[in-house]
């Protein structure tokens, strides 16, 4: 008791008094410090929460705005694109070929998640014909059952073509779409976006999800918003609509308004002109000033307890062992205890432990991110995307070659039928296991998902393009094969090293090896590089022959005919590219036949989708199915639409199979039939749904086929045979026919 009192009763000289002393100065210069700040700080924080919603609102807008711009700069290539070109001068569904490129087209951007697009429709004016990635309608039908808003009647749609805005947003509004059976089916809150170019005669219309642009974008939770254009339109609004603000001069310079209860921020978009306004309740900043003071305050008066106590606790400490060693020098007894362990250090220990956590989950956090922007960057370098440049060179400097192996996922029938998870999670959960699998192998390995069924891994390793073939082998193989029933992969490896200058056109390569794989469920690993060229499957007396069975309804004799030459394929080993490329011939045929009668292809395709079950087929049985079920639904339709045989059409399909080398002309055929030219035309094109003249043609061009593949006759020598007498005509014809000059065509079968 007496040493205590004697410790707090030192001389002025003493080290425990002038260390207290020392301490408590520092703790009265910090409290007037703080005391400063905190009156300072006090009126600062309501003016940086302010301006924290404000660079939010300007993140927003700056989002909106280059996504804006994105869309118009990808639909306004479309004006200048070839097959669009091509295609304006004729949009018919007979136009299929270029349909078939523009619907491609439009499908890559569609399918794409990041830009939000819910259609893009093209609006030609002259035939009133709005087309777009689902097939050709009339645009009043369209803005009537697909698209349909009491405020975009056909009428107003018709009416952009009188306008002079080359890019014009529309506000957002509900759209339905109206089922066979009449009811309204929701098809979203959608923001119209029309392109025009006033060379043209047509306009895109692009439809945005507005709804899930906000959620994308928005970095905050206003309670409001909405987006209004130059002449104060509204065009989109989150939250209770209420009045419209209208901002002074000065308050738009300044950012922002307090309106009522609420403080509103407000920007005006540099490229579009559109406004954005953003609401946030005057309590919520209030409430958040509150808190933030109250959180000052207390940690203010803990810190000014704490640093007492630390202060008088530290003052101890120090003068404690101090005193002892003192005490031992006069006592001359080194063994004397110097009353303390060093808590201090421990607890500058544990301190520093805890920063260095924070530390490392910091870098974790970071590391992470720093991967999905250089993924990312590897994204967009592969896609060859227009970015800035120099910063994607950043995410992605590496001088490092790497191997480029290419995954490719197949999902069978059976996966959608037996599993109970969708396709999405189950590639996410096959690039993760991959990635896996070749970072223990490889080391260094990247991996990236860059389509819905495609994965792509970089392999930056100094073991040879042999060991990677190997390992791919005998590690990744057998464990899908586990699993071939509901998912068959296809591996293809770049069979040289490359560097991200070659990324690219290696990865183009490499995505064209996938068609050199083989019908069948295991997983296959292609290693080399083979150009596919399309083999013609049919000679040209069986073209004539399935495509005269069609013709005539005759399901027995076209089945059995695709089966023949599908054993045949199977025989010469043929991979599942000229599977898919004669299913590609098969299908084209069998909708030729149909509109040769003018018959309705959705109704045999509404239940079926080629696509899709080609896209699915990884085994000649499911291909015979396949086609089994396309021309049963073809063959069925021709048949009902044909009742009878007509005796005309038999003479005529007769004579000219038999007659098509000489100087056959309608009026000749109809000379011999004792009825007119125009009567027999008319005839034959209603029961055969094809004209005389294109029905000899073709048996020409076919024939014409059969003697390049078969024979060494000279094109002239050709022509003759078949009934030209002008081998300009001859060529003419063919290419128009089969897309490729007699030439191209001959010199394709002998590089086969």
């Amino acid at each position: 008791m007496m040493n205590k009192y004697r410790l707090f009763s030192l001389p002025k000289n003493s080290l425990l008094l002038r260390l207290l002393s020392g301490f408590l100065g520092i703790i009265v210069l910090l409290l007037s410090f703080n005391a400063l700040s905190f009156s300072f700080f006090q009126t600062k924080i309501k003016n940086e929460i302010i301006h924290a919603n404000q660079l939010n609102l300007s993140k927003t807008t700056d989002s909106y705005e280059n996504h804006l711009q994105l869309i118009d700069n990808m639909l306004s290539s479309f004006f200048f694109d070839e097959t669009v070109s091509a295609f304006k001068n004729n949009p018919s569904p007979i136009e299929y070929e270029l349909y078939f490129r523009i619907r491609d087209k439009l499908n890559a951007l569609l399918t794409n998640p990041l830009l939000h697009l819910n259609n893009i429709l093209f609006y030609f004016q002259k035939p009133g014909v709005v087309v777009d990635a689902s097939g050709f309608d009339n645009a009043g039908e369209a803005f009537s059952s697909r698209y349909v808003n009491m405020a975009y009647p056909p009428q107003f749609w018709e009416m952009q073509f009188l306008r002079d805005d080359r890019l014009r947003l529309l506000p957002a509004a509900n759209f339905s779409s109206i089922n066979p059976d009449r009811t309204k089916r929701s098809v979203g809150n959608l923001l119209p976006v029309v392109i025009k170019n006033k060379f043209e005669d047509f306009y895109i219309i692009a439809f945005l999800n507005a709804d899930k642009l906000f959620q994308s974008f928005q970095v905050s939770d206003p309670s409001t918003f909405h987006m209004q254009d130059s002449d104060g339109a509204l065009l989109y609004h989150y939250g209770s609509q209420g009045q419209q603000i209208e901002f002074a001069q000065e308050d738009l310079a300044k950012g922002y308004v307090k309106h009522g209860s609420d403080y509103a921020f407000v920007k005006t978009g540099a490229k579009t002109g559109i406004t954005y306004v953003q609401s946030i309740p005057n309590g919520k900043i209030a409430s958040e000033v509150a808190r933030l003071n109250a959180l000052l305050v207390v940690l203010l008066i803990v810190a000014i307890v704490a640093a007492v106590l630390i202060s008088i606790i530290l003052s101890i400490r120090f003068n404690t062992p101090i005193k002892a060693i003192i005490q031992s020098l006069n006592k001359m007894n080194p063994d004397i205890a110097l009353g303390s362990n060093i808590n201090e250090y421990v607890m500058i220990r544990e301190k520093f432990q805890h920063l260095l956590q924070s530390n490392r989950d910091i870098h974790s956090d970071l590391t992470n991110k720093n991967k999905l922007l250089r993924n990312y960057g590897y994204i967009t370098h592969l896609k060859s995307i227009y970015s800035d440049q120099k910063e994607m060179t950043k995410l992605t400097e590496t001088k490092k070659p790497f191997y480029l192996v290419l995954f490719d996922l197949t999902y069978t029938q059976q996966f959608s039928h037996v599993l109970g998870i969708g396709q999405d999670r189950a590639s996410y959960a096959i690039k993760e296991l991959v990635a896996l699998h070749l970072s223990e192998e490889f080391g260094e390995a990247v991996t990236l998902q860059v389509e819905k069924e495609q994965i792509v891994s970089l392999l930056f390793t100094d073991e040879s393009i042999q060991q990677v073939w190997q390992a791919l082998h005998t590690t990744l193989k057998p464990m899908f094969d586990f699993d071939k029933d509901y998912c068959v992969l296809t591996i293809a490896v770049y069979p040289e090293k490359t560097d991200m200058l070659g990324f690219p056109e290696a990865y183009e390569q490499t995505v064209d090896m996938l068609g050199q794989h083989k019908l069948t469920h295991e997983t296959q690993i292609i290693t080399a590089y083979e150009p596919q060229t399309m083999k013609y499957v049919f000679t040209a007396a069986e073209e004539q022959e399935f495509f005269t069975n069609l013709l005539a309804g005759n399901k027995k004799n076209a089945i059995a005919l695709v089966r023949r030459i599908l054993e045949h394929m199977r025989k010469r080993d043929l991979g599942a590219f000229h599977y898919k490329q004669f299913a590609v011939e098969v299908t084209t045929k069998a909708i030729k036949a149909l509109i040769s009668y003018n018959l309705d292809i959705s109704a045999v395709l509404k239940h079926f989708s080629p696509e899709q079950h080609m896209k699915k087929a990884v085994s000649v049985e499911q291909y015979v199915e396949f086609f089994e079920r396309l021309l049963t639904q073809t063959t069925d339709s021709i048949h009902l639409h044909k009742s009878v045989e007509d005796p005309i059409v038999t003479f005529v399909m007769n004579y000219l199979n038999a007659n098509y080398d000489l100087d056959v002309t309608q009026e000749s055929v109809a000379d011999k039939l004792n009825i007119s030219s125009g009567h027999l035309s008319a005839h034959f094109k209603e029961k055969t749904g094809t004209h005389f003249s294109d029905y000899l043609n073709d048996i020409r061009i076919a024939n014409a086929k059969d003697m390049l593949k078969n024979t060494s006759f000279k094109i002239q020598e050709i022509a003759e045979k078949i009934g030209y007498q002008n081998v300009n005509s001859f060529i003419r014809m063919f290419k128009k026919g089969t897309g490729v000059t007699p030439g191209e065509f001959r010199r394709s079968i002998v590089a086969e």
